[in-house]
């Protein structure tokens, strides 16, 4: 069986050059080798003229009306709790065998590929300040999938699975998911203010909350007002990309075929990539939303992701 060669990004890049480099300048010091940062790799890119070309995606329509109404109902809502009292949960698309979006080429144009579209809803959820990140549930559309065979990826991974028709949130999944959660609260004596989007799963099924208080987002501003969505989700994303270019990768040099994702793979590296998020990150990226105080000095998208 032929080998195949890993599609490219700049991660991908960097990951191959420290390989070669414990491979083949032990003799050097750390500190007289590369740093291989992101500054290294443009200038690697550059001299052969290669360039990172994005190979498909789409442009995301956001709307902000209603935000600044948004932000005072919020923020009376939040200072009435502690940090570690507030919530936010979300779901999100996860095409967990999506190639990479860019790649790197010597040329301007690359021919288009067709998208993986195998597809798993993945619920997200945390407080305020990173103390609690609540284990990953995904849904599919399997009610055993066939990688779960012989294994319990609760267990396992920390995650939780379910599994709907379409393989998307509805309101008996969220009921059931709001029943534990209230249940916890109960248990560990604590009130929390839960968050979460307008949508009809969220609002459908009533259930009776004596720990969780329910609080919806204002409509048609989650995307700017949404903690989760101020790069919390996005750096779950960018974690499990890492992590599957670098099989990708070992893969390729040990001379081994690549792998086709299983839904039980590709939650162990999403449990992987959520444990990566740090409570650093997660506070920060709830300060950007502005729905709770912010800090004396104002902070960059770089400074909020800690890159």
């Amino acid at each position: 069986m032929a080998v195949e060669l890993p599609s490219l990004n700049d991660h991908a890049l960097i990951y191959h050059a420290k390989l070669f480099a414990a491979a083949h300048f032990k003799q050097l010091p750390t500190n007289k080798l590369p740093s291989f940062s992101k500054g290294w790799v443009y200038r690697f890119r550059k001299r052969p003229g290669i360039y990172s070309i994005r190979k498909h995606g789409e442009v995301a329509s956001v709307s902000a009306s209603n935000v600044v109404d948004g932000h005072v109902d919020m923020r009376k809502l939040t200072n009435m709790y502690p940090l570690q009292d507030i919530y936010n949960r979300d779901e999100t698309s996860f095409f967990y065998r999506a190639d990479c979006s860019r790649t790197l080429s010597s040329n301007r144009k690359v021919a288009g590929v067709k998208a993986d579209k195998t597809r798993v809803t993945m619920a997200v959820a945390t407080n305020a300040d990173g103390s609690d990140k609540l284990p990953l549930l995904f849904i599919g559309k399997a009610e055993n999938p066939r990688a779960f065979k012989n294994h319990n990826v609760v267990e396992e991974f920390g995650v939780e699975y379910t599994n709907s028709k379409k393989a998307r949130m509805n309101g008996g999944i969220f009921k059931d998911w709001l029943r534990t959660l209230d249940l916890r609260m109960g248990l560990e004596k604590r009130r929390i203010l839960l968050l979460v989007d307008n949508v009809s799963s969220h609002m459908r099924p009533p259930v009776a909350l004596w720990n969780v208080r329910l609080e919806f987002l204002p409509k048609n501003t989650t995307s700017m007002l949404q903690p989760l969505d101020q790069g919390i989700i996005a750096c779950v994303k960018r974690s499990f990309s890492r992590i599957k270019v670098e099989d990708s990768i070992d893969r390729y040099v040990a001379g081994l075929p690549q792998q086709i994702i299983s839904i039980r793979t590709a939650m162990d590296w999403a449990s992987r990539a959520w444990n990566d998020v740090t409570p650093t990150i997660i506070g920060n990226c709830w300060v950007h939303s502005s729905i709770i105080p912010r800090p004396d000095a104002p902070m960059s998208m770089r400074q909020i992701l800690c890159f």
